[in-house]
């Protein structure tokens, strides 16, 4: 994954290991949700698409709201495993750098352009 190809080595070590696959997790389960988003977004919402186990029916509407709070869900867990883990661009910047380049009229160079 891209996200172990940006760091050294060393920078996963084994008591970070858990957190990793519980991020990977979570990216994943948050791809197949923006799947299934997809495969529902040009419908109306009011069109049927299924039956829920009781037998009542279950329409794009329904569905969309189900599926987005999922996503959210996975998108906090995602946001709480990163920062856990240091990898947001919060964690790279250090806040006297981000601050002098403020002052001088600059931006803070981002992470892919060091």
């Amino acid at each position: 994954m891209s996200v172990v190809n940006t760091r050294p080595a060393d920078y996963f070590t084994a008591d970070t290991l858990p957190l990793l696959r519980s991020y990977v997790r979570h990216c994943l389960q948050a791809s197949k949700i923006d799947e299934e988003l997809a495969k529902i977004s040009d419908q109306p919402f009011l069109t049927h698409v299924a039956d829920d186990p009781g037998g009542t029916p279950v329409y794009v509407g329904e569905l969309f709201d189900r599926l987005t709070k999922m996503r959210e869900r996975e998108s906090r867990a995602i946001t709480a495993l990163a920062r856990s883990m240091r990898l947001t661009q919060q964690a790279q910047v250090h806040p006297k750098t981000a601050g002098t380049a403020q002052r001088k009229g600059g931006k803070p160079q981002a992470v892919w352009e060091g």
